[in-house]
């Protein structure tokens, strides 16, 4: 049995979006749903931290302390060692840029919530 999932693509060089949709097996869509399920724990962990630090000790982490720190949760978590270190970096500049757009007037960053735009990206088209 086969399900359907729709990936956008962005070219890189051009400025527009290209939006395909696959009909994959089970076995396939599981392991989206697993590579979105990183995203939504590492991007969770980090939010957390910051928050964290902000309150109690009025520190920022950067987007390299937040890289640095992958290393070490992939080694608590054997199941981050899966995926492509590019994607869980990406994780990282996402929850920066959610940051730079909070200071210049947006809302503050959000928990991820499961199956709520849920999406992955892997930055060298590996």
């Amino acid at each position: 049995m086969s399900s359907s999932v729709s990936i956008i693509f962005h070219p890189g060089f051009y400025n527009f979006l290209e939006l395909i949709k696959f009909f994959c097996s089970q076995e396939q869509t599981f392991v989206f749903h697993l590579k979105m399920s990183d995203k939504r724990f590492l991007s969770g962990i980090n939010l957390a931290l910051k928050k964290e630090l902000w309150e109690d000790k009025k520190e920022k982490a950067s987007r390299y302390d937040l890289d640095k720190r992958v290393k070490e949760l992939k080694e608590e978590h054997e199941w981050l060692k899966v995926p492509p270190s590019q994607s869980l970096q990406q994780v990282n500049k996402d929850l920066e840029q959610a940051f730079r757009n909070f200071f210049n007037g947006a809302g503050y960053p959000r928990f991820k919530k499961k199956g709520i735009h849920d999406s992955f990206r892997i930055p060298q088209g590996i």
